[in-house]
């Protein structure tokens, strides 16, 4: 079968020039026919510097200069968790689509703010959980669509790393929202909200160990759905973790193995029976599925993504202001 077209591309403004910028411009790049962003930064040089480098046709020194240009018709929020709010109102203040990175608030009423104002002035807003978009996250919904594994019955993801222990960097610093639920936690949670879209929770728990800034370092996060099915979603930013995902079944098992986040590929275990897929490495260019669906839905006029709706966002949003307000201390 023919690959189909790609759809219309769109010029694209980045609010914010850091690491995960970067990746979003290899990205973009990597899509036929799509003009290269321009970028802006509140911090002076910054954007300059990032143009540069990545031969962006031009940059601006605020992000109020951008938003004004006429010829940008989305924008990406690559800016730290904490400005995410602001940045976003303002973007489609003025009329501009968006993509913002994950998490796309800290709060469930910022949460909420954004999407009242992008379907008050009916433009695109997504949360960027670029995960979903990958072939073999396609190719997950495809498994359990099919009931590969029978009916569900547990969940496991986790997201562990080493991380910067830097108090004043982002991953630490509770001015800048740092805490290992926003800052990987929401990988696996968003997995297994994707997967249980359609149940109702009936019951979510947390365990959390805090830093001495008072961010939480390491969470677990236990949810009891109505269809009988348990999970748990485990994220570390002081330790190394296996960082897979495993769903079973009363007729099998489905693994996503390390790091699944980035998944390559998925296994399925059914008794003697095993297969694996394997999609190959995604490198540098692998937000690339995620920008093509949304060039795909801005083409289609529609205002939010199936794949990754603005009520999983905002259920999103509850689930960590949960988890966060109502731990326990954490137990190894």
């Amino acid at each position: 079968m023919d690959n189909p077209p790609e759809p219309p591309p769109l010029r694209w403004g980045i609010l914010g020039c850091g690491r995960i910028a970067k990746k979003f411009t290899t990205s973009l790049a990597a899509l036929p026919g799509s003009p290269l962003p321009l970028c802006a930064s509140n911090s002076p040089g910054k954007a300059a510097a990032f143009a540069e480098e990545f031969g962006l046709p031009h940059s601006y020194d605020s992000y109020e200069a951008l938003l004004a240009n006429p010829d940008v018709d989305a924008i990406y929020i690559a800016s730290t968790h904490n400005f995410h709010h602001q940045a976003v109102l303002a973007s489609l203040e003025a009329g501009k689509h968006v993509l913002c990175e994950k998490p796309m608030a800290v709060t469930v009423e910022q949460t909420r703010d954004m999407i009242e104002k992008a379907r008050s002035r009916d433009l695109f807003l997504m949360e960027a959980l670029w995960t979903r978009f990958l072939p073999a996250l396609v190719e997950l919904r495809r498994w359990l669509q099919e009931q590969r594994i029978g009916n569900l019955q547990k969940i496991y993801a986790c997201f562990g790393f080493q991380g910067d222990p830097n108090p004043e960097g982002r991953l630490f610093n509770p001015d800048l929202a740092g805490g290992a639920l926003y800052d990987v936690g929401i990988y696996p949670l968003s997995i297994i909200r994707m997967i249980q879209s359609r149940v109702k929770l009936d019951k979510l728990s947390s365990e959390i160990e805090w830093s001495e800034q008072g961010v939480d370092q390491q969470s677990r996060v236990t949810l009891q759905f109505s269809d009988g099915v348990k999970a748990e979603a485990f994220c570390s930013l002081i330790r190394e973790e296996v960082n897979e995902l495993v769903i079973e079944g009363d007729q099998g098992q489905i693994r996503i193995p390390p790091w699944f986040h980035a998944a390559s590929g998925l296994e399925l275990s059914q008794g003697s029976h095993s297969e694996r897929l394997d999609f190959g490495y995604n490198g540098p260019d692998s937000f690339k599925h995620q920008i093509r669906h949304v060039h795909g839905c801005i083409a289609e006029g529609l205002l939010e993504s199936p794949i990754m709706p603005l009520d999983e966002s905002l259920e999103m949003a509850r689930w960590i202001e949960q988890a966060l307000n109502e731990a326990r201390p954490f137990s190894s």
